[in-house]
Parts: structure tokens; sequence; C-alpha cells
């Protein structure tokens, strides 16, 4: 399994584009997903759940989709 991904954070969203390969399966996939990360609603404060929400989630959405691709 290879991932190549890239990943941009501003004003509470939280963005992740990853190109996986599957070389056991010979599967390849391209996704994008942003998730947007500020409880208070207030821009520019710095304030934004990054860590607490997005990467969790994230991390949590591409495992699933490892385990759908590798069956």
């Amino acid at each position: 399994m290879k991932i190549h991904n890239k990943t941009g954070y501003a004003y509470g969203y939280l963005t992740d584009s990853a190109y996986i390969i599957n070389k056991k399966t010979n599967q390849e996939f391209l996704i994008t997903a942003t998730i947007h990360v500020n409880k208070n609603k207030i821009y520019n404060d710095g304030m934004y759940e990054y860590d607490a929400v997005g990467i969790p989630f994230l991390a949590a959405l591409g495992r699933q989709l490892i385990r759908e691709y590798s069956k």
C-alpha cells in the first residue's frame, strides 16, 4: 500500500487530498475531503478543532477506505 497526500489548513477548514495505491489488488484511487472545524464560528481567531475533530475524522475516513479497497 502506498499513499501520497497533501493537507491544507485554513480558517477552520481542513482538506486532505490523497492518491492511494494497493499493489496487491492492483487498485488505485484519488480522494479529496474537506471538513469544517470552526465550532465557535469566529474566523481568524486561531481557535479551530483541527487536532480534536478534523485530523481524527480524516484518519478514520482513510482507514475505512483502505479497508474497503483491500477486500
